[in-house]
Order: C-alpha cells, then structure tokens, then sequence
C-alpha cells in the first residue's frame, strides 16, 4: 500500500511494530517542532506540507485505497469524557490519537458521548451522532469538515413525543444517496409494544428493544420515526451498509434468557428493508459482542466489536459477507476502547491530526 505523499516517512516512522508507542511519541514530538517552525517562517507551508485535508469520497462504502487509512470514532469509561479517536494504517493494529484525550466534549442531553458512529458525505462533513444518556429519548449530532472543528452540537429529538419510550441507545447513519436524505437508526424500549419479548431485569425493570428509524434532511426536522426491524426478539446497535446493489445491516441481538449478545447481520434490496437475516451470528459464543462496524481490510470484509464484558475489542473477517471467522486474536486496540465507528480517511488526514495532537 504505497502513499505517494512526501508525508509518507512520518506515518512509517510512527508505525513500527512493537515500537509503536515510543517511537510514536517521540515522532510526533520532532514533527510538532517542525510545524511550528514551518508556521512562523512562512504560513503557507503548513498548507503546502499537508497538502489540503481529505479528498471527498463518493457516498456510499468505500474501499481503503493508496494514501488512505482507518480511523475509528470511539468512547472510553462510561462516556462523561467525550470522544476519542484512534487509526490504523493496515486494519489490524491501531494506535490511540490525541494523547488519549478526547478530541471532542459532549454538550447535549445527559452530557454522556457513548456509542458514536461516522459518516463522511460527498459534501465533505463528517456527520456524528452519539448516544447522549442512558434515558435520554434525544441523541446527540455534530458535523466537521476536519474532525479538530466541530459544528454546535444538536440533540436531535428521536423519541421524545413516543409515548412510553425509555431510552434512544447507540444511534447510526445511513445516507440514501438517491432521496439526499439522512436515515437515522436507533433503538428503544417502549414496555408492552413487543409484549411476547418483554424481559424483567432484576430492578423489576422491563427491556426489550427494537430498532427504529426516521429521516432528515437537516438534523432538525424529522419524519415519523417507525419501527426498522423487528426480527421477533430484542435488538440494538443497528447500522446500515450499501454494498453494490444490497443493503447490509449489522445488529446485536439482545435477547436476556437464554442471553444471546451476539453480532448478526441481515439483508435487504432496499435500505428500508426488508431485511432476511442470516441464521447464525458472526461472533463467537464464548463472549458477548456489541457495537458492530463494518469496513473492508485487503479483499475481505472486517467487522470491528466491543467485547464488553472483557473490556477488549474483537473482529470477524469474511470474504463474502455470509461465511465469517473471528479474528479477534490478530486485532490490537489502545485499552480503553469501546463501541467506536469506523471511516477511511486519507494519510494526510492522520497527518493533520497528528500534528494537532502534538501541539
């Protein structure tokens, strides 16, 4: 995977296995003398340096080409700390950003920013939506052309005038490239409208989530939101891939007894379904998985996911979409990292946050 930008030196430099995070540090430390050197003799070489931010890649999936790398938008703790980032350059071993520190502070709802997902569009935005509460029936929305600047943030009203709604967890976005709209997804419980399913927790508490779903155009104004998929027991963290000419929706199945905590994913010639779901998961048995994100790695497809309970993140690669493997033995993650959203972005992109996080 060559990079023909002068730049390519640092990103090797500061990607050395085994090496990575000494190494990194001390790189990023010498670049950021660099920087600022270049920025008081002539401001314009900062701009000739990293030669412009991100290119605007088509809507829709895309494929990690020369000059280009993967970027992951994550929480950490319990979500009061913001947003982080980290990046890889071959899918597999990834490096925390920003010295660990959040590149982004929540300001919206109950001031959490849990389970963020990313969008980039063909205007150039990256959209962000995140879960703001735990019984929040708002999300939070932020959009940044650089991922340093972000747009004020928005809490967008999913649920609040569904009668009976107790929460909007782990929203993502779809963009239907035909209508230019937005398709927000989400998941609630609304106790009794899936009674076969409810479950009572240990607080006498009833959970029992399905995924749901509304679109926009701004951010502000919203359609109905309706019911997106109900497979017939309880799910969260639905997102929505196109792939050629199909839709993919990767979900966790939460269903309490017998716990499942599985990744599955479904299929649909449209992205508002139906969707024909696979009959066996993704993920192993031998852990519970949630948070799912899709990219491609070489010619297979990667699905990335938070192995809560271990506190460590795992993937499955496949080649097809339907046959897959876990793989999680040869992923690396910074500790700390959970349920994130994943983007391609190009290497002078990284470039331009690792000189940001180095100041």
């Amino acid at each position: 995977m060559k990079d023909v930008n002068s730049n390519q030196c640092l990103i090797d430099a500061i990607w050395s296995p085994g090496k990575q995070r000494m190494l990194g540090y001390t790189i990023i430390s010498q670049f950021s003398r660099l920087v600022r050197s270049m920025a008081r003799l002539c401001p314009l070489s900062i701009i000739l340096f990293f030669g412009g931010c991100e290119r605007n890649d088509p809507v829709g999936f895309v494929t990690l080409g020369d000059g280009s790398a993967y970027l992951m938008a994550h929480f950490r703790g319990d979500g009061s700390e913001g947003l982080f980032y980290s990046y890889s350059l071959d899918g597999y071993n990834w490096v925390s950003l920003n010295r660990e520190k959040p590149a982004l502070i929540p300001q919206v709802g109950s001031k959490l920013m849990r389970d963020p997902s990313i969008l980039h569009t063909d205007d150039g935005l990256y959209h962000l939506v995140w879960t703001s509460g735990w019984r929040d029936r708002s999300i939070g929305y932020a959009n940044s052309r650089d991922l340093v600047n972000w747009s004020e943030q928005k809490s967008v009203p999913v649920m609040v005038y569904q009668a009976g709604a107790k929460n909007a967890w782990a929203p993502s976005l779809a963009f239907d490239s035909q209508k230019r709209e937005f398709l927000i997804l989400w998941s609630t419980t609304i106790p009794g409208q899936f009674a076969d399913t409810d479950f009572v927790n240990g607080d006498g508490e009833i959970w029992n989530h399905r995924l749901y779903s509304a679109r926009t155009h701004d951010f502000v104004d919203l359609k109905e939101p309706g019911v997106f998929y109900d497979p017939g027991y309880s799910v969260i963290d639905g997102c929505v891939s196109q792939i050629d000419n199909e839709y993919v929706l990767l979900f966790k199945n939460e269903t309490e007894d017998p716990p499942e905590k599985n990744i599955r994913i479904a299929f649909s010639k449209t992205i508002e379904g139906p969707y024909e779901s696979v009959a066996k998961p993704i993920t192993g048995n031998s852990y519970w998985a949630e948070g799912p994100a899709l990219t491609t790695v070489g010619e297979d497809w990667v699905v990335y996911f938070d192995k809560y309970r271990e506190q460590k993140y795992g993937a499955a690669m496949s080649k097809d979409l339907r046959t897959w493997s876990d793989v999680s033995a040869s992923v690396n993650f910074p500790a700390g990292v959970r349920h994130g959203g994943v983007v391609i972005v190009t290497r002078d992109m990284i470039n331009a946050l690792l000189a940001w996080t180095a100041e």
